[in-house]
């Protein structure tokens, strides 16, 4: 994990998995203002989802508040919208409108935890439940948190179609990876990225951090 004096670079996706108090922990040398900010935004958020799964009846995970231990998962991208073409992907295989789906409940899915949520300012919690909960943690907008369990039953049901360990060359994901504008440049230039490569190389990228949520019990935090 970066000093907690220096925050770590953000690529266009980010994405870690690890205890969420880790993110007060890197700002706690950052101002009194800027450091309470940081602390009592995650305490609505951790507070808001406990009470939506308290009240579905499931089991509310703890993470202890002085964070500090290394992300067991940390997948950084120069590519925006990583996952983009994976959830155009499977709003065609069950022929929904993506953009309808993304916006509210009105619009029926079967793929919920992958659809109706973003890149960015969001989370998946290592608990299995149906739909994603929205939380409004800093006054701003809702912040979505998903369900890793339900995430891994809808990656695994578009799997069937896609089949990426028979049809890609890329089988796993690295736990840990830095890849730059230049990294990118490469992966484009040296291997074929055209048809499905975005598609599968996207799916791969959440099924990784899923696993791993699953595995460790810790959220997938989206930077």
């Amino acid at each position: 994990m970066a000093d907690s004096k220096t925050l770590p670079a953000r690529r266009a996706f980010d994405a870690r998995v690890e205890n969420p108090w880790n993110e007060v922990a890197l700002h706690k040398d950052a101002g009194f203002f800027e450091s309470r900010r940081v602390r009592k935004r995650m305490e609505k958020l951790i507070e808001g989802v406990s009470s939506a799964l308290t009240a579905a009846g499931l089991e509310v995970p703890y993470w202890p508040e002085e964070g500090g231990v290394k992300p067991a998962a940390h997948l950084m991208i120069d590519r925006t919208g990583v996952l983009t073409d994976l959830k155009k992907y499977a709003a065609k295989l069950e022929g929904t409108d993506l953009a309808q789906v993304m916006v509210g409940k009105t619009a029926e899915t079967r793929f919920p935890n992958l659809l109706r949520h973003r890149e960015r300012n969001s989370y998946y919690w290592p608990v299995d439940f149906e739909e994603p909960v929205w939380v409004n943690a800093d006054g701003t907008e809702p912040i979505p948190v998903g369900s890793s369990g339900g995430l891994l039953r809808e990656l695994a049901e578009i799997n069937t179609v896609l089949k990426v360990e028979k049809t890609f060359r890329m089988q796993k994901m690295v736990d840990f990876m830095d890849a730059d504008e230049r990294e990118i440049a490469k992966i484009e230039t040296f291997m074929d990225v055209s048809g499905t490569f975005w598609i599968k190389f996207g799916f791969l990228v959440i099924r990784k951090l899923a696993e791993k949520s699953e595995k460790t019990n810790l959220p997938i935090i989206f930077g």
